[in-house]
């Protein structure tokens, strides 16, 4: 079974969040080989892109809070209130340096296990072709055209197109009539990988 997966698969392993659990079940069954996973290189490009992102937004957070708490910490009341919310400032920083290392160990594996979609001109005309049809964020078009692409060239398998967003619902149809199924979530995918 071929089970396709975007840019929040990576995110949601690299960055621990809800269904990270269930994102590794679905990535240890490709690396033992039961399924065929695969992705967009996009989807790579995404996930450091994203993570460059948060990773500004939080150092900017960080520097305005040191800010706000030494003028805060001026005051009698708050004297103490530099010293009570240095883990707080210190986790805003170290986070990102977690982040990015478990984004990196996550590209890792999946380079080692899955089949990289690459960004090709064909990908780039699906997604001209598919633009006007479906309302998606250039990001997501390129990802869904990729996919869309490559299970046309692979002849209607049986696949699964694993997300988060729901943005993607919209292609349903379409990915149906070149043998996919869209399915959203990492527990519902496991279900149905199982």
């Amino acid at each position: 079974m071929i089970v396709s997966v975007e840019t929040n698969f990576i995110l949601e392993l690299a960055l621990q969040q809800q269904e990270a659990d269930q994102a590794d079940a679905i990535l240890q069954l490709a690396e033992a080989k039961r399924i065929q996973l695969v992705i967009p290189a996009i989807s790579f490009a995404e996930a450091y892109s994203k993570l460059i992102a948060l990773s500004k937004k939080r150092n900017r957070l960080h520097q305005d809070l040191r800010t706000e708490i030494k003028q805060m910490a001026r005051s009698q009341p708050y004297a103490e209130l530099e010293q009570t919310s240095k883990s707080i400032a210190d986790a805003l920083v170290s986070c990102t340096t977690v982040h990015a290392s478990q984004l990196s160990k996550t590209a890792d594996r999946l380079r080692a296990c899955a089949q990289v979609i690459p960004l090709t001109a064909k990908v780039i005309f699906e997604m001209s072709f598919l633009e006007p049809i479906f309302e998606l964020e250039s990001g997501d078009a390129f990802v869904y055209a990729s996919i869309h692409e490559y299970l046309k060239e692979v002849g209607r398998p049986r696949s699964l197109f694993v997300t988060k967003d729901k943005d993607f619902q919209q292609t349903a149809e379409y990915l149906a009539a070149v043998g996919g199924d869209l399915i959203l979530g990492f527990g519902a995918a496991l279900a149905k990988i199982k």
